[in-house]
């Protein structure tokens, strides 16, 4: 289970982070199998790895 997870949540995950390693986390993302809760305002990142999306409504 620890070697193939199943889940992973992430808050913010591109906050720090420069292009390249933007661009590097979310080609990894896009091929994981298993399913990812992001939350993030960063619209670039979550199309990139994500094909279901919820909006919170302000």
């Amino acid at each position: 289970m620890i070697e193939q997870p199943q889940l992973i949540i992430m808050d913010e995950p591109t906050n720090h982070l420069d292009l390249h390693s933007k661009q590097a986390l979310a080609n990894t993302l896009s091929s994981y199998a298993g399913a990812l809760v992001a939350v993030s305002h960063d619209e670039w990142f979550l199309n990139a790895v994500t094909s279901i999306r919820w909006r919170c409504a302000s």
